[in-house]
């Protein structure tokens, strides 16, 4: 009889478990919904001031905000910067840098920036947002004199 009643526990856990879900199993991976270029963030969230599709060889600094779905701990977002100054669709390196998700939760925004030494070169630039080492999502965008 105790026997019966220990299979009996078991299986009831066991359908709990599949029916329920588990925590584990039942959490989105961690994806890129969005990369919005700005020259501005809100101070705490990183969130995005304005969108832009265009910078002035002018600008100081940009961001590149990633909007990542489900982060979990020690999710790794990787941001690879580079440039086709010919337009030519011949991207070469220019910058790159990550974030490691200290924390698990449903939506984050990753701010990543890129900075004129003096100025920018006119052309097209290209961000490329990668989750744990894989491409995610990416971004051109444009910089005029």
């Amino acid at each position: 009889m105790k026997f019966r009643a220990s299979a009996w526990l078991i299986c009831l856990l066991l359908a709990a478990f599949l029916l329920g879900g588990c925590s584990l199993l039942a959490q989105d991976p961690p994806s890129v919904l969005s990369i919005t270029m700005t020259d501005q963030i809100k101070e705490g969230t990183m969130e995005p001031v304005r969108t832009l599709e265009s910078f002035p060889t002018s600008a100081k600094l940009l961001y590149a905000v990633a909007l990542v779905k489900s982060p979990r701990q020690g999710t790794k977002v990787d941001a690879e910067w580079s440039f086709d100054q010919e337009d030519s669709g011949a991207f070469k390196p220019v910058d790159g840098s990550s974030v490691t998700f200290p924390k698990a939760g449903k939506q984050n925004y990753v701010a990543f920036s890129l900075k004129a030494v003096t100025t920018f070169n006119p052309g097209t630039y290209k961000v490329t947002i990668l989750l744990d080492g894989k491409p995610a999502r990416d971004l051109t965008f444009k910089i005029t004199q």
